[in-house]
């Protein structure tokens, strides 16, 4: 009920009044102007330093890697999908389509390499 005849005087008023957030905003505003020169330069010679350094040994390193993936890795698998692919047609021409000859042939294979395991000393 009292709020209803004091109302009038709880209204803002448009004017700024002065308050401890001042002294924080020049504060602010006065350790931003000392800093920010030396925060400045300081930035320009770490640019200057990684355009100089970081960024030439990067690409260094980056040439390197894509030397050794082509002539090392590139190599390696092509060649063994040359080797598989020449594999693949050794063992098409020796298919003979006859279904217990290539049985008996993975059964000795089979009984071979496990002699070989068994009986290796």
């Amino acid at each position: 009920m009292v709020f209803i005849f004091v109302r009038r005087g709880l209204t803002p008023g448009t004017r700024r009044l002065p308050d401890f957030d001042l002294l924080y905003r020049l504060v602010g505003r006065g350790v931003m102007g000392l800093l920010a020169r030396p925060l400045a330069w300081m930035d320009s010679i770490w640019t200057d330093l990684y355009r100089t350094v970081v960024f030439r040994a990067t690409t260094g390193t980056a040439r390197g890697a894509g030397w050794f993936d082509k002539s090392g890795i590139d190599k390696t698998v092509d060649g063994t999908a040359r080797s598989v692919m020449g594999l693949g047609k050794i063992s098409a021409r020796m298919q003979t389509g006859r279904l217990q000859e290539m049985l008996a042939w993975m059964v000795l294979l089979a009984l071979g390499l496990f002699g070989l395991i068994w009986f290796w000393p």
